[in-house]
């Protein structure tokens, strides 16, 4: 319900082509020096999309990605407004799983890497605002525990971009409350 928004945020936030050969991410292997360098855009890097053509990639090309390979993974649609955010968001950058598991630590149920029945009914039961906040901790403890990042101050800042994004959204009142 809430993608348009999510996506146009991180949309923002990844920018468009980039290819810095000491990001691991912008290596087909994953591993800096290892494979080929094709580089990022928007956010689908060549560790994850190595057959993938991404300078040519355009933002709705990626927000079909984005789409099919996070937000329906993330059941974003039954997400509250914000949480959605702070989830999706986080699993372009970190990776669906370890979202998806900091999410369930968050609701203090059992971390299985799913979101599925039993996540949701915890998400049906939270206070949503107080969930962003504990999602916003535990997003930034796993920035800063991340001591092989290149882009961890630039990650910290996003998490707090993030945060401020996903409380406006429950503000408002964006579609899911």
């Amino acid at each position: 319900m809430n993608f348009s928004v999510c996506v146009a945020f991180t949309l923002r936030c990844e920018g468009g082509f980039s290819m810095t050969p000491e990001d691991r991410g912008n290596w087909t292997s994953g591993e800096i020096g290892v494979g080929i360098l094709k580089g990022t855009n928007f956010g689908l890097s060549a560790a994850s999309y190595p057959h993938l053509e991404l300078r040519g990639l355009n933002a709705a090309a990626a927000a079909a990605i984005y789409r099919r390979d996070y937000w329906q993974k993330i059941n974003g649609d039954a997400l509250p407004a914000g949480a959605d955010l702070m989830v999706f968001d986080h699993a372009v950058n970190a990776g669906v799983g370890g979202s998806v598991r900091l999410f369930q630590a968050a609701l203090e149920v059992p971390v299985d890497g799913e979101i599925g029945p039993h996540t949701l009914t915890a998400v049906s039961r939270a206070d949503a605002n107080e969930l962003i906040l504990r999602l916003s901790q535990g997003q930034t403890a796993f920035y800063e525990a991340d001591t092989d990042m290149i882009f961890k101050h630039g990650q910290l800042r996003r998490v707090a971009l993030r945060t401020e994004a996903a409380l406006a959204m429950r503000a408002r009142g964006d579609v899911i409350a």
